[in-house]
């Protein structure tokens, strides 16, 4: 059963079943540190994973409301999104545009959000090392 959450938009692997526990952690800001970098209170991510063409998605908890940051990894761009958890519409079509034939680029997914009562953030770099490698090993930066 899908949850009508946003961070379940993707087939969601809880972080917590890793193990060992992933090199990296996310900070209540979406963006990812080696573990060895992480500032105090980042956390493990509700999780990671790859999307399509490039992309990488992770979700992290933004106070009483939930994000999810969908960032392309070969240029670093990126868009967060930061929704109330009970916004069962802005979860189903997030994941709608992510499962589409369509592309659709990052404004494009941002404007159709904003219409629903989404916070969205676009930009270039600053969010990790695209969800740190894939939680692969760089623990030695980021």
């Amino acid at each position: 059963m899908r949850t009508a959450t946003l961070s379940l938009a993707v087939l969601a692997t809880p972080a917590a079943a890793l193990e060992p526990l992933p090199p990296c952690f996310v900070d209540g800001g979406g963006v990812m540190h080696p573990a060895n970098a992480a500032p105090a209170g980042a956390r493990v991510p509700d999780f990671v994973e790859p999307v399509t063409n490039g992309f990488v998605m992770w979700a992290f908890p933004s106070g009483e409301r939930e994000g999810v940051v969908l960032q392309h990894c070969p240029t670093g761009d990126y868009l967060r999104v930061i929704a109330e958890a009970d916004n069962d519409v802005a979860g189903d079509t997030f994941f709608s545009m992510l499962q589409s034939e369509r592309a659709y680029t990052l404004e494009q997914m941002a404007a159709t959000l904003e219409t629903l009562g989404v916070e969205t953030f676009r930009g270039r770099g600053g969010m990790g090392t695209c969800a740190c490698d894939f939680l692969g090993d760089v623990a030695g930066g980021g």
